[in-house]
């Protein structure tokens, strides 16, 4: 084949090739193939794929003289992908900033009532539907709230009142000894509830101290100045207090020793 009818074969070839179009989604029609070069050697047509992302193919073709003119078929059916870096060389320039260009501006210019409305209406509607559910779940979350502000209300005024009752428990555990001592029927009338158990336990335990410390120096007690060690469990010493001051004192003894 020499150089004059290999030359009239690629002007075929490229008359062949841009019949092949597509229709882009943007609704542009486009010649499917960007043809780089015409192997005479290998009898292929080396090209760019612009609908399946401009992956470079090889395209085999034959070309013969007949008494009609020159006919070239080209194989699509034996098409394979091939690295555009195989590529030896291309005697069509291919501008990529010029396609990126061509694209971008028929992108642009897109029928907004096919594609751009019919995303904004599914946007609207998942934004909706997100909206619901949203809408749904503040609703929970308010009963949650509410259901949480009556918990923590109703365990506060139980808290308090078992914080009282416990307090109320320790004073009356002291009234029979000492309900006519001045001290002791002051501090029940100003007693503070606010203050903690084990205040209130260590204040009383004073004030009970105080009101032995009278007694003894009335003598109204019989108390030893001997130390006795007071125990937690059951041994000669407690039976020492017990027979001594009465289990009653021995018990308070016991209970609020420091």
């Amino acid at each position: 084949m020499n150089e004059v009818v290999f030359s009239e074969v690629c002007a075929k070839i490229n008359l062949l090739m841009a019949e092949s179009t597509f229709r882009h989604k943007t609704g542009k029609e486009y010649g499917k193939y960007i043809v780089l070069s015409v192997d005479e050697a290998s009898k292929s047509i080396i090209a760019l794929d612009r609908e399946n992302g401009y992956a470079a193919v090889r395209i085999p073709f034959v070309a013969s003289q007949t008494s009609e003119g020159l006919i070239v078929n080209v194989d699509y059916s034996n098409m394979s992908d091939m690295a555009l870096g195989a590529v030896d060389k291309t005697e069509a320039v291919f501008n990529a900033t010029q396609e990126i260009e061509m694209i971008s501006t028929d992108v642009s210019e897109y029928n907004v009532s096919v594609y751009t409305n019919t995303k904004i209406n599914d946007l609207t509607i998942k934004l909706e539907e997100t909206t619901g559910l949203l809408e749904a779940a503040n609703g929970k979350i308010a009963d949650l709230e509410g259901h949480l502000s009556v918990f923590q209300t109703e365990r506060e005024q139980y808290n308090a009142e078992k914080h009282k009752g416990i307090i109320d428990a320790l004073i009356a555990s002291r009234r029979t000894e000492m309900g006519a001592y001045s001290e002791f029927l002051e501090y029940c009338i100003e007693i503070d509830y606010s203050k903690t158990v084990e205040t209130i336990e260590s204040e009383i335990k004073d004030i009970h101290y105080n009101f032995m410390a009278k007694n003894q120096a009335g003598g109204k007690k019989n108390f030893s100045a001997i130390e006795v060690p007071v125990v937690h469990n059951l041994g000669d010493e407690d039976t020492a207090i017990v027979e001594r001051y009465g289990s009653e004192i021995a018990s308070e003894l016991k209970n609020f020793k420091k």
